[in-house]
């Protein structure tokens, strides 16, 4: 019997490979104990495990991510890629107990928490949401110095133009429009006293919060998307169209999913969806596309009950829906309710196509399980149809091969769920039943009554190509001045996925477009040097990069990250003497929360915004109401002094301290 198998050869060899194995073996194939209905969860994680792309990414993670930040809680991502490579260890035992990731799901997720049965579908969203939590980078805008900033100093005052505009902010929105067709203070002044704030340059979680969403509402900050291993894989895209019938006005929203919940339809609808199959001059959906095969379909329907195929689900998904009576569209050119069209199309495949049948009915009084057998081809799921004409146009694969699949057996109240999934070295299917792992035929597969579906992306184009930029990799001479780096990040991703998506070596790079100081000494350890020609093929048939030729430290970077070490060793050092010596000295100053949670962050490096002028203007005495406790902390005068020399600003609050400690007012000096 062949070691290799004719289908997939390329890609088993590679996964192989990339596992650093010596022969190929069924690894993979362990038990995971059911810890009081968890069978849900262990149907899930066999699933992904069996995902190739995400198996590969977090086995070889270590690599490239970073798992000791934390704050306080376990780390679901490190959990899950330690339970992977116990499982695909070659000394691996027969059967897992989960119960480190169980315990940090239930930590982050209080739901899951209890031996109650749970939707697989539902744990599988929270996981991948969390992961992508964790694991989310930033996609970082490079800025190109222009002539002459090397010759400006980072100076206290000026600082803030060198790196400002470019911080992060929150995720942006999954969903996005894309077209349309067709003061003055007295002094002195008595108040009452109130408490004074410590202050500390340790970063709390609740001063981080505060001081994000105090610099959301100060600063206009430019938006930035993030990825992570979940998005590149898992996630893609809707294009939502409604089309008013009135003046055919066609308003168009792209939005990002990571699975397709697709209703089973009813012997009605097929009859619905077949006839608009039958009428429609576009291309049909359906193997049976032609008449004959159609009417024997529908009497055959009458005596054994409806054929429903995978590709009906997915038609009924996308049929169009009529806007009509209560439920009329509104169109913005007509500026009326109009009667319209509602329809979808896929914008953007993913890597891995997780598909969801919604088996599970729940009325206001009542829910049923929909127990209909669903036909599901093993290989070969073509997308195209159901592509838009933009997406069409770009030529993109769309052929899907089943990779693993989840079983529900029981009623809504309970029951059990298994998984099947078929292994990337040995190309058998298996069946995973909490601690039993055992092989299976194809036509128990098939027969299945599958409840969540995972399909991966195929393209022979793909594989060639990947063979091609490894062989040249491997036989090319070792010339110093031709090479380049490429992230070993993106990389793991290439050999793994039919798209990896764009290079990103912009996420090894800091925002000047060199190594961050603080990353440098562990670059080495994050790329792997290629060809330059290979850099060149790689980076124009992908996109992204930026080329990077050399490993060389960021002097601004460098020069900042001494500024930051500076001000945070001089400010603790006074800081701490006006503490030991705070009752003998004769005068104190005031200094909003606000902005030195801002300096805060950045001395401890936090973020690399420099902080602007001292704005005091929070604390400003009201003609009604006092100063508040937490709006001010108090520094000695050599900390003022140093604060408003580097950064400015004011008014300046300052304090006699002649004043008996039981006494209920205090004389507070302004200078504007």
């Amino acid at each position: 019997m062949n070691k290799f198998f004719v289908l997939d050869k390329i890609k088993s060899i590679i996964f192989a490979i990339a596992m650093n194995e010596d022969e190929i073996k069924p690894r993979g194939l362990c038990g995971l104990s059911n810890i009081g209905n968890t069978c849900y969860m262990n149907s899930a994680l066999q699933s992904l495990s069996n995902c190739p792309p995400l198996a590969q990414y977090f086995m070889k993670s270590d690599e490239f991510l970073d798992f000791s930040k934390t704050d306080g809680k376990p780390l679901v991502s490190k959990c899950f890629k330690e339970l992977l490579v116990q499982m695909w260890n070659k000394k691996r035992p027969k059967c897992i107990t989960p119960n480190i990731l169980l315990r940090a799901i239930r930590i982050h997720n209080p739901a899951f928490r209890g031996n109650y049965q749970q939707d697989t579908q539902e744990f599988l969203r929270c996981l991948m949401d969390r992961l992508h939590e964790e694991l989310k980078v930033p996609v970082v805008e490079i800025i190109k110095e222009q002539t002459g900033s090397s010759d400006e100093d980072i100076s206290p005052r000026n600082g803030k133009g060198l790196l400002g505009g470019n911080a992060s902010a929150d995720d942006s929105s999954n969903e996005m429009e894309i077209s349309d067709t067709d003061g003055d203070v007295k002094a002195p002044l008595k108040k009452k006293r109130s408490r004074k704030r410590t202050l500390s340059t340790k970063s709390t979680p609740e001063s981080k919060a505060k001081n994000k969403k105090e610099e959301k509402a100060e600063v206009k900050k430019k938006e930035v998307t993030y990825r992570s291993i979940i998005t590149n894989i898992f996630d893609g895209k809707l294009l939502s169209s409604v089309q008013c019938l009135t003046c055919n006005r066609i308003s168009n929203r792209v939005e990002t999913f990571q699975d397709l919940s697709l209703p089973i339809p009813t012997f009605e609808d097929l009859k619905k969806i077949h006839t608009q199959a039958i009428i429609s001059c576009s291309p049909n959906i359906y193997d049976d596309s032609n008449l004959i095969n159609y009417m024997w379909t529908w009497v055959k329907s009458w005596f054994i009950g409806p054929n429903i195929k995978l590709e009906d689900c997915l038609a009924a998904f996308f049929t169009h829906d009529e806007l009509k009576g209560d439920n009329m569209y509104s169109c913005e050119k007509c500026k009326k309710l109009r009667n319209g069209i509602k329809y979808s199309r896929v914008h953007h495949l993913p890597e891995v196509l997780c598909i969801h049948l919604k088996r599970f009915r729940h009325e206001l009084y009542f829910s049923s399980k929909i127990n209909t057998y669903i036909s599901f081809p093993l290989c070969n799921l073509d997308m195209h149809n159901f592509l838009s004409k933009e997406s069409i146009k770009t030529k993109q694969p769309s052929q899907y091969d089943l990779s693993a699949i989840i079983c529900h057996f029981g009623s809504v109240g309970g029951g059990h769920y298994i998984s099947y999934a078929k292994n990337c070295i040995t190309n058998k299917w298996y069946e995973f039943n909490d601690a039993f792992v055992g092989e299976v035929n194809e036509s128990v597969v098939v027969n299945a009554e599958a409840y969540v579906l995972f399909y991966s992306l195929r393209d022979n184009r793909a594989e060639e190509s990947r063979k091609d930029i490894l062989n040249e990799i491997n036989e090319s001479p070792v010339d110093p001045l031709g090479i380049r780096y490429i992230s070993k990040e993106w990389f793991t991703r290439y050999n793994a996925c039919v798209k990896p998506g764009p290079v990103s070596n912009y996420e090894l790079l800091c925002q000047h477009g060199a190594i961050d100081s603080q990353d440098f000494e562990r670059v080495k350890d994050r790329v792997i040097p290629v060809p330059a020609s290979a850099a060149h093929t790689l980076i124009k048939r992908f996109g992204g990069g930026p080329d990077i030729s050399s490993l060389d430290e960021c002097m601004h970077c460098k020069e900042l990250a001494r500024r930051q070490d500076y001000e945070l060793d001089t400010f603790n050092k006074l800081h701490e003497r006006f503490q030991e010596e705070q009752d003998e000295v004769a005068v104190s100053y005031r200094i909003s929360v606000r902005w030195f949670n801002t300096w805060r962050a950045f001395a401890n490096a936090e973020t690399k915004e420099i902080p602007g002028e001292i704005d005091n203007s929070d604390i400003m005495p009201d003609e009604n109401q006092g100063n508040k406790g937490d709006t001010y902390g108090q520094i000695s005068g050599e900390t003022w002094a140093f604060f408003h020399t580097r950064y400015g600003g004011g008014p300046v609050f300052r304090k006699e301290n002649k004043i008996p400690e039981d006494s209920e007012t205090e004389e507070m000096v302004v200078d504007g």
